[in-house]
């Protein structure tokens, strides 16, 4: 309870400081653009995604954008939306069909982007990310068909998915850690059929991108299927749609892994001044207050470029 209402406020406060993104100009869609941008949305992060939105496609527009409601969403919410992005696509959980993968952890999201990636460029940008200058490499990605994914310390590059299995097994995890659905995960890919053939990254799904045609709805299934009878009930907890997520984009051939200095995530002592990207992930969010401080200062940058 603590924890909640502490969040809440922390919210508020980052709302309060970030309201000039209603000031900035709208998120236009660009009908010549190669790509369709995804992002699962709540309550809570509207102005969030705001930032994110708009920080982003301000070097790279996309032609569509589609948002998953994950059932919170006010009709003010989406009003509000849709007044700062003309031609916005919203749709629900329950819009996207799910009969085979765990519901309501992400896994409608994968989904969504395995249906739209039939014929486009699909990328998937998380709320809690600000783009604090042009984002080149990723761009260069989309322009040329590329998977990438925002790689992070641990298996940080594209590896066989049994030396994946390997070092997840001689890592010294404490016993909280080995608990996660994500180790539990990792330590099962042995047991995979024909594990020799597959490959794995350790990633983050906050921001990836999947080329025309890379994966297929049957891709996500066959894998949470195979993943769901090794683990059980563990597989439908929060956290597995990021391993298929990893999973899938490590098998795309030429697939790009981005890391610090230029995409970075937020925590106690890390230098962002060469980052083009930032992702602040819930740990450490609204730590030292430097996720308000960028997210004013994209917004002001969107005002002045705008006038």
């Amino acid at each position: 309870m603590f924890f909640r209402l502490r969040r809440s406020l922390q919210v508020r406060r980052y709302n309060k400081e970030v309201r000039a993104i209603l000031d900035a100009p709208p998120l236009r869609l660009d009908p010549t653009s190669q790509y369709t941008l995804v992002s699962q949305i709540c309550h809570f992060d509207v102005l969030m995604w705001l930032v994110a939105a708009k920080s982003w496609a301000r070097y790279a527009p996309p032609r569509r954008v589609w948002l998953l409601d994950d059932g919170s969403l006010t009709p003010a919410d989406i009003g509000l939306l849709n007044e700062h992005v003309a031609g916005l696509t919203v749709v629900t959980r329950g819009d996207v069909e799910n009969p085979r993968c765990p519901k309501g952890f992400f896994f409608e999201r994968i989904l969504l982007i395995a249906d739209l990636v039939a014929d486009s460029y699909v990328m998937q940008l998380d709320s809690d990310t600000v783009t604090t200058s042009e984002p080149t490499e990723a761009v260069t990605c989309i322009h040329g068909g590329t998977c990438f994914t925002l790689g992070t310390d641990f298996v940080p590059e594209v590896v066989p998915i049994l030396e994946a299995q390997q070092i997840c097994a001689d890592r010294d995890w404490t016993a909280r850690q080995l608990q996660h659905e994500q180790v539990q995960s990792e330590l099962a890919f042995d047991k995979l059929s024909n594990p020799e053939t597959r490959r794995y990254v350790r990633a983050n799904a906050a921001f990836a991108g999947f080329a025309r045609g890379a994966i297929s709805r049957d891709d996500v299934e066959s894998f949470s299927e195979e993943m769901e009878a090794l683990l059980g009930e563990r597989w439908t907890a929060w956290g597995t749609e990021q391993v298929t997520s990893n999973y899938l984009i490590a098998n795309q051939l030429e697939a790009k892994i981005f890391h610090e200095p230029r995409y970075a995530w937020h925590a106690p002592g890390h230098d962002l001044t060469a980052a083009c990207f930032v992702h602040f992930i819930g740990t450490h969010r609204f730590e030292n207050g430097t996720y308000g401080r960028l997210s004013r200062q994209v917004a002001e940058e969107l005002i002045d470029a705008g006038e």
